[in-house]
């Protein structure tokens, strides 16, 4: 398609998104090339004498007298260079990252050398961004807590491809009943293919307990399935064969359709298909959220326990210090004063316990010999 006559058609109502976005993308890749230039010519006056005779000290002030960029700016210019340009023309992008644009070069610089070959010009700067955001969220966990994961958990024989498999599956199932129609297909591999990858190439995350993210690429039936190891960078490719033969498996047991509410008919953009699909967060064992909820009742039942001597039936914040936040201060004015939203709940949780337990510390203070026990349960306070 040929590029847009940009004074020609300006204010031309035919002009479709199309034609817009054909020539903005060759705009954004002649960008691209130009910031290559560029900073190949900071990396000259980095390297060289060449600035010896402008009467600046070095490349950074020149950048910054001339053209007012800060030495961030001047860095991702020499940065781009050095990872994108060509080897044999240095003032030229690389083959196999021309039609990217600065934007997304910018984000890749980053990345590991496994993850960039499977990107291509097509993806999107958020779904580079989503991409940069899966590498970055496995960093945050540290090689014990994956090791404490490998002691707490079932042991688990199955080949982490195999795994991966099947947690790309599992949480999905519109996912799987494309898949499933695909298995039935005359063409099977092409229709797998269109299911995973409905844009043409697609990229799976999904966490490995022990192990940690995997990223699944997917790139055409032409070329093997990517399996890339976020924390190590390790990447194994495994024939389409394998893959075929894992969702068959897993996909054996029948499976209902979802019944989607029924909701009045509304005409809907058509939406882009993702090419970048997230790892899901592992849900909290049912133990351990109980666990977390009783902990309330506990506390309150401590604080009854704990209660102290006195004239009067006036409960006192103070006199309940098990039940008070870490950063619990009182203002001048005698006020409380909570460093955070978490802590006011926390403060609303503690109104209650003192109002629930008003009656009770009232009549303890006047029939204190008379009282043996007192618990506070989930129906209310006990007292023998």
């Amino acid at each position: 398609m040929e590029e847009l006559d940009l004074k020609k058609e300006m204010g031309n109502p035919c002009v479709s998104y199309r034609d817009l976005k054909v020539a903005m993308d060759a705009e954004m890749g002649r960008a691209a090339e130009s910031f290559v230039r560029i900073g190949y010519l900071f990396k000259l006056a980095r390297d060289t004498e060449i600035l010896k005779e402008s009467g600046y000290t070095d490349y950074l002030e020149f950048a910054r007298a001339e053209y007012g960029m800060d030495k961030s700016q001047v860095s991702r210019f020499i940065n781009i260079h050095t990872e994108f340009a060509d080897r044999e023309d240095p003032t030229k992008l690389r083959a196999e990252y021309q039609g990217f644009g600065y934007a997304k070069l910018a984000l890749m610089l980053t990345l590991p050398d496994t993850v960039i070959e499977e990107l291509s010009p097509e993806y999107s700067k958020a779904e580079i961004q989503a991409v940069k955001d899966e590498i970055e969220a496995e960093k945050q966990v540290s090689d014990l807590e994956v090791l404490a994961e490998q002691a707490e958990g079932p042991e688990e024989t199955a080949p982490v491809f195999v795994q991966a498999v099947r947690l790309m599956l599992d949480g999905d199932v519109y996912l799987r009943l494309k898949i499933r129609k695909a298995l039935k297909e005359e063409r099977q591999m092409e229709a797998v293919q269109e299911a995973l990858a409905p844009a043409g190439e697609s990229i799976y995350t999904v966490r490995i307990p022990g192990t940690g993210r995997m990223m699944i690429s997917i790139k055409g039936i032409d070329r093997e399935i990517a399996l890339i190891n976020v924390r190590n960078q390790e990447k194994e490719m495994y024939p389409w064969s394998c893959l075929l033969e894992e969702l068959e498996i897993y996909l054996e047991k029948p499976e209902e359709e979802p019944v989607a509410p029924v909701q009045p008919e509304k005409k809907k953009a058509e939406k882009k298909p993702a090419r970048v699909v997230k790892a899901k967060e592992p849900k909290k064992p049912e133990k351990e959220q109980k666990k977390a909820d009783e902990k309330p009742q506990e506390k309150a039942a401590e604080a009854l326990d704990t209660m102290p001597d006195g004239d009067g039936c006036q409960m006192e914040i103070g006199d309940f210090p098990e039940v008070l936040p870490d950063d619990y201060v009182v203002a001048h004015d005698g006020s409380e004063v909570l460093a955070s939203e978490q802590e006011r709940i926390r403060n609303e949780k503690r109104k209650y316990i003192e109002r629930l337990c008003a009656g009770a510390y009232a009549y303890l203070q006047g029939n204190r010999d008379a009282i043996h026990e007192v618990r506070i349960t989930i129906e209310g306070i006990e007292v023998k």
